[in-house]
């Protein structure tokens, strides 16, 4: 098993970071309600647990977020323990789980230290608090399954400007479609064991139309395959779940002769790349769960001091 690119690098992108929150106030829109259970789980020690597929394979990050500055996590990559992580105040602490996620760090003591599954601490590498931005101003989030668990409130937020709503779910809307519901499932799972959950969508937004002749196609982004939801039990938010596919209902419909062809080509061109990104196809589960007292994260005492800065970059 080698480490996927991109996973560790993820390491010195950032905390669940709640910077960037903003007060919804009294808005009692499912929106304004969505958004204030983030705002909640923001200023929470959460305990979580994020589990991402795609056809490359499965990568689970599971720990603590403390507060902004404190967190310690878990990585399995396709199954098999990767390595662990602590974050405290300016310090990163890494230990590798697995001889076969080494990299060829040109330290031969700290290379040392990591193929002996030893725990080496970086006292100035830790992430910041609010996401990385692009010089266009778009945080750098749905691109690594860490970063995406690590900044699960500014990605949520991102997905939520990105949409064309937030709506409450309700399996008797003349407009909802069960067969193409990734999580209907989940859903009647969840209400059969306890009605007091609810369940928040982000609505995708209209598929580009068509250009005129002489005008340039608006390429399609992620918001318009991604399909999210929130589930909340009272105060607290407990699971955010998104399948980012090809799947979308006018597409099958096309397919079936029922919609217009239009929708068949733009498919064709999405799966050529015509995308205003690169897509990245996968579905992600992130389970939460409030603790009930504020917790503390310590650094390992038995640690090498050294510098990571070189491992994040190979990872890259």
């Amino acid at each position: 098993m080698k480490l996927r690119t991109g996973v560790v690098v993820a390491l010195c992108l950032g905390l669940a970071g709640s910077a960037c929150a903003a007060s919804t106030g009294s808005d009692s829109s499912p929106e304004g309600i969505l958004l204030r259970h983030l705002d909640r789980a923001d200023k929470t020690s959460l305990a979580f647990r994020y589990i991402e597929e795609t056809s490359k394979g499965s990568i689970e990050v599971k720990g603590v977020i403390a507060d902004d500055h404190q967190m310690m996590a878990t990585v399995r990559v396709d199954g098999a323990d990767a390595y662990e992580f602590i974050v405290s105040d300016d310090a990163l602490a890494l230990r590798l789980l697995s001889q076969q996620t080494a990299l060829p760090v040109s330290d031969p003591v700290l290379s040392q230290a990591l193929a002996e599954g030893k725990w080496v601490i970086d006292y100035a590498a830790a992430p910041p608090v609010v996401a990385p931005v692009t010089r266009e101003g778009t945080i750098l989030t749905g691109q690594s399954p860490v970063v995406d668990a690590l900044y699960l409130s500014q990605y949520a937020r991102r997905a939520v400007d990105q949409a064309a709503g937030v709506s409450e779910h309700n399996p008797d809307a003349l407009d909802y479609i069960r067969r193409d519901d990734p999580f209907a499932d989940l859903t009647e799972d969840s209400l059969s064991r306890d009605r007091g959950f609810r369940r928040f969508d982000v609505v995708p937004p209209n598929l580009p139309s068509e250009a005129e002749r002489g005008a340039v196609q608006v390429p399609p982004g992620t918001e318009h395959f991604r399909k999210m939801s929130f589930f909340v039990k009272g105060r607290d938010l407990v699971r955010m779940v998104e399948e980012v596919s090809l799947e979308r209902t006018e597409f099958r419909r096309a397919r079936e002769g029922r919609e217009s062809e239009r929708f068949l080509r733009l498919l064709e061109s999405v799966r050529s790349g015509g995308t205003r990104e690169p897509l990245r196809l996968r579905s992600m589960s992130f389970v939460i769960s409030t603790l009930g007292r504020e917790q503390s994260v310590k650094l390992p005492v038995d640690a090498e001091a050294g510098d990571l800065g070189e491992v994040l970059q190979l990872a890259a």
